[in-house]
């Protein structure tokens, strides 16, 4: 009878990082699996909660914001999809190519799984792995600046089960180079795009009394800088706080 060990959250040196992987055979047990990457994400879930618990009690109101802008997660995950087939190398051996991603927003917290194609040339195996990172949102004038931070990397078991041949690759992208690999995914930069100037019609009124008034307001540009001050994530949707730094009509 076969020996199938699962290996759940595996701490090593780098990152804070998890593996689950099979140490024999060519398939994984999908539930054990699943639990452990659940259980992983579920402690960050926490402390996000907490976190944003927090801010909503002793930090500003973010509707004291000039504007708010309530994002969907649907929208935020379009702007990441950018990174899919994105390709690198790990190191000189190893490469690697984005082949998909998918990710969802929890109060205080945000995620996506980035499933990764990597090719040793030493080894010569092809091994299907998925990288879970949270991701966290900073504001930069009117961008949205995205930071990854990987916190848990296993076999893909949706590609086919792990063959034994490739836990040393695995081992080995995880143990030795996990840390090279926050590198090759620098921070994105997503602009809101917001427009800058309006245009304002003018009017003319005329009203006729004691005494007679005779209005004209004329067409102006009103011009006006904007800055993201703050970003809270909630299920399913981002709220984003806007303030005016400076407003001129023309």
């Amino acid at each position: 009878m076969k020996t199938l060990v699962l290996g759940v959250l595996l701490a090593v040196a780098l990152q804070g990082c998890s593996l689950v992987r099979s140490v024999t055979g060519s398939n994984v047990d999908h539930e054990r699996f699943a639990l452990a990457r659940e259980a992983a994400s579920l402690e960050l879930r926490h402390r996000g909660a907490l976190q944003l618990s927090e801010r909503l009690t002793r930090g500003r109101d973010p509707f004291d914001a000039d504007i708010v802008l309530q994002l969907q997660d649907d929208v935020i995950l379009r702007m990441l999809q950018q990174l899919q087939g994105r390709e690198g190398w790990i190191d000189r051996e190893t490469r690697y190519v984005i082949d998909s991603l998918h990710g969802d927003l929890h109060p205080g917290s945000a995620f996506v799984a980035l499933h990764l194609l990597v090719r040793n040339e030493d080894y010569g195996v092809d091994v299907h792995l998925v990288m879970d990172c949270e991701i966290a949102f900073l504001p930069e004038g009117e961008n949205l600046i995205v930071e990854f931070e990987p916190y848990n990397v296993s076999p893909d078991v949706s590609a086919g089960g792990v063959l034994s041949v490739a836990n040393s690759l695995i081992e080995d992208v995880i143990r030795v180079k996990l840390g090279t690999l926050r590198e090759q995914f620098p921070p994105m930069k997503l602009p809101l795009r917001i427009d800058d100037a309006v245009t304002l019609d003018g009017s003319h009124t005329v009203v006729r009394g004691t005494p007679n008034l005779d209005i004209v307001s004329p067409r102006r540009l009103v011009q006006y800088r904007m800055r993201i001050a703050d970003v809270l994530l909630f299920d399913r949707h981002a709220l984003i706080a806007v303030d005016l730094q400076k407003v001129e009509a023309k």
